[in-house]
């Protein structure tokens, strides 16, 4: 799941993110490109990267990717089971 997320991530302009739906149980890699775009009805955020180039920029330049790794590589994923766990419950 992380390397499909990373995947868009580095593609995607605006927030990239790991959600939860309720509905059909199923998780998806979403990217929302539009500030007041919102969350996709019923989902539930478990993972969200901004990825607008203002988050990167100053620290990073035009190394978008190594921004993106260094992101995933601080992921808790325990942090992100219990947030899947409280959403399917």
């Amino acid at each position: 799941m992380g390397r499909r997320l990373s995947g868009k991530c580095k593609t995607a302009g605006g927030w990239a993110m790991l959600t939860y739906h309720p509905v059909n149980g199923k998780l998806y890699n979403v990217v929302s490109d539009e500030h007041a775009m919102g969350l996709l009805w019923m989902a539930t955020p478990l993972v969200v990267i901004d990825v607008y180039e203002h988050a990167f920029y100053i620290d990073y330049h035009n190394r978008k990717a190594e921004y993106v790794e260094n992101f995933m590589d601080h992921i808790d994923w325990s942090t992100v089971n219990d947030r899947y766990r409280a959403a399917s419950a």
